[in-house]
């Protein structure tokens, strides 16, 4: 019946950490160390399962604060530049020229109600302002955004905002909530993004069911 639910091949995953090989993947013999059982390996995915949407629920979160907080600092710094994610003094050159291309020109974008709405009001622009077309990007936009910026010292200042010291760490926690999971060695940054986002009530509890881990 659970194999029926979740599959062979999804739940072999969970099946694997309990190998005598493991981690090891050449020459798998599935054979599986002493006192391992079934439910042992369905415990382990039914407590994926959990986290997952737990932190999903965050990563949401995260990701409607960092796309505001840049918004929001860089229109800041460039007030006379309403789209300044397409500005060469404030973007880097391949970025700016394959914006419309990769982002603006998608169909997503097209299709968008706000977009549609801007240009019928405001026919002579070619872009919506940053307060409008950052809020569409996707997460993935956002972290291309980001690594574009052209002076480090804008994108240092982002990610001291969240309590990350070093820009290129910074990135691969942009990089890392793309994904439902976050893997143990991002978790001291992941965790401070997330205190500096919802608060202290979540992070004592992501403590805790990390701590095996670490």
């Amino acid at each position: 019946e659970v194999l029926l639910d979740i599959g062979y091949y999804r739940f072999g995953a969970y099946l694997f950490p309990f190998e005598k090989k493991y981690p090891s993947k050449k020459n798998r013999d599935h054979i599986y160390k002493d006192g391992t059982n079934f439910l042992d390996a369905l415990d382990l995915y039914y407590f994926d399962c959990d986290l997952r949407r737990l932190l999903m629920k965050y990563l949401t979160r995260i990701e409607v604060n960092i796309r505001t907080y840049i918004t929001y600092h860089v229109s800041n710094l460039y007030k006379t530049k309403p789209c300044w994610f397409i500005s060469h003094s404030v973007m880097k050159p391949s970025y700016v020229n394959s914006f419309y291309t990769t982002v603006y020109g998608t169909k997503a974008f097209q299709d968008n109600p706000t977009i549609i709405e801007h240009h019928k009001k405001y026919p002579m622009d070619r872009y919506a302002p940053a307060w409008k077309t950052v809020e569409l990007m996707t997460i993935g936009n956002i972290q291309a955004l980001y690594n574009n910026l052209k002076k480090p010292d804008v994108q240092a200042d982002i990610a001291l905002h969240y309590g990350v010291a070093k820009i290129g760490i910074f990135q691969s926690l942009l990089n890392s909530s793309q994904y439902s999971m976050v893997v143990p060695t991002a978790m001291a940054g992941f965790l401070n993004v997330l205190q500096i986002v919802i608060g202290q009530s979540i992070i004592s509890v992501l403590v805790i069911i990390f701590q095996p881990f670490n």
